[in-house]
């Protein structure tokens, strides 16, 4: 991955975003902006023991579906070919 190329592009999988409600989706842009940034700063800190560690709190009212956009972050992640494991060794 070269930092000069633009991200490639980061989205949830469809099955998980038609289940999103536009406030859900809106937590997952805030947690992704939060927690990761960009591919580029992700494969970078994967090398050098993440010096900076990132989080956020997502926190709503019960029953506002902190758990579907944490599981669609954690997906999104997992399955996302430039972010595998794979992919960085």
């Amino acid at each position: 991955l070269n930092p000069t190329e633009p991200d490639p592009p980061v989205a949830v999988c469809r099955v998980l975003a038609k289940a999103l409600k536009p406030h859900q989706i809106d937590g997952v842009q805030f947690m992704w902006n939060n927690i990761f940034s960009s591919v580029h700063d992700i494969r970078v800190t994967a090398d050098i023991n993440d010096q900076q560690v990132r989080g956020c709190i997502l926190a709503h009212m019960m029953g506002l579906g902190k758990s579907i956009q944490t599981i669609a972050l954690i997906h999104t992640m997992l399955a996302h070919p430039f972010l595998s494991k794979r992919e960085m060794d």
